[in-house]
């Protein structure tokens, strides 16, 4: 996995970032970076792709979260397409 922010985002492919990026901007309500049971319903970090991106389980989703859980999501479809 790339390390850190830049590195994530140039690891993906144009369709997978305009993805997280519209998801982000959208659920981001307050542009801090992060997403949080205040922006969502709580209900949402019980959802397996929630669990899985939200690596350290703090119900607090990051960009940086987001993009390995992007950038892992990109290699195993990658992977299903050989």
């Amino acid at each position: 996995i790339p390390q850190g922010v830049e590195a994530l985002e140039a690891s993906l492919n144009k369709e997978r970032m305009a993805q997280a990026v519209e998801m982000f901007e959208k659920l981001d309500k307050n542009k801090d970076g992060k997403i949080t049971d205040k922006e969502v319903p709580p209900e949402q970090f019980k959802k397996k792709v929630w669990i899985q991106a939200n690596i350290n389980g703090d119900m607090i989703l990051t960009w940086e979260e987001e993009l390995i859980w992007q950038y892992n999501y990109q290699k195993k479809k990658a992977g299903k397409n050989k």
